[in-house]
């Protein structure tokens, strides 16, 4: 797996902007729990 440099890590609080209907422009706060590729992507 390759090594990616990222600026937050598991365990970190963020927020985070909604963009999906009925939620557009709301901020919700969250915790990342894992970071992982899956075919070169990040999710």
């Amino acid at each position: 797996m390759a090594q990616t440099n990222l600026r937050f890590k598991v365990g970190q609080t963020l927020e985070v902007r909604s963009f999906e209907d009925g939620y557009r422009g709301a901020w919700l706060r969250c915790e990342i729990l894992n970071i992982y590729t899956k075919e070169g992507k990040l999710f």
